[in-house]
């Protein structure tokens, strides 16, 4: 196809230029040679088309089969880039759906692990408030328990005020000689007894 390309141009071209001959034939015909200058218009044209068609065609061939190879090339490229493209498009979206994965075991994870310390944190609050109402109740045991100390002392001392008033009171000067004499004579019969011991 490639070779008869030049001979199909030259067809069209001849074709092309019939309606001028037709004119010029109404005129009278001239000869070159013997030979009329139409069919030396022909070879000349012929001539000047072989020799384009010889001296072009090697380059104009060269040209597009570098061309084609070129745009061949770009095809299988480009349908190199699209098998990448659709399988880093595949990739994406696995690692989309994978993230999207651990995104919710994450939030369950979250989730229980909010429930455990929540639990956790009731409970330690729990064992505070527990502790915190014993060291409480300990505290008042102990400061019930030295209130009442101190009232009884206070009730002691009272008492003793009472009846050291009541005493005084009833007791006379003779009474007060028997009393001291009875612990004198307590006090040495106690002594005679340890050195006796001894």
């Amino acid at each position: 196809m490639k070779r008869l390309l030049p001979y199909l141009t030259t067809a069209a071209l001849l074709l092309a230029s019939a309606p001028a001959w037709a004119a010029e034939e109404e005129e009278a015909a001239q000869k070159f040679l013997g030979l009329p200058v139409e069919i030396w218009k022909l070879v000349n044209l012929l001539l000047i088309l072989g020799l384009l068609v010889y001296l072009l065609g090697k380059p104009f061939n060269t040209h597009f089969r570098k061309r084609r190879e070129e745009l061949d090339d770009a095809i299988d490229r480009a349908g190199a880039e699209r098998d990448k493209a659709l399988s880093l498009a595949s990739e994406m979206t696995a690692r989309l759906a994978s993230l999207e994965k651990e995104i919710a075991e994450i939030r369950a994870r979250g989730a229980a692990e909010g429930e455990n310390e929540k639990r956790a944190q009731i409970d330690a609050a729990t064992r505070d408030a527990e502790m915190l109402r014993r060291n409480a109740a300990d505290e008042i045991e102990r400061r019930l328990a030295a209130a009442k100390k101190d009232l009884a002392r206070a009730a002691a001392d009272l008492a003793a005020d009472r009846a050291r008033d009541v005493i005084a009171g009833a007791i006379t000067d003779e009474d007060r000689r028997r009393l001291l004499d009875e612990s004198v004579q307590n006090v040495a019969v106690e002594a005679t007894r340890n050195v006796s011991r001894a």
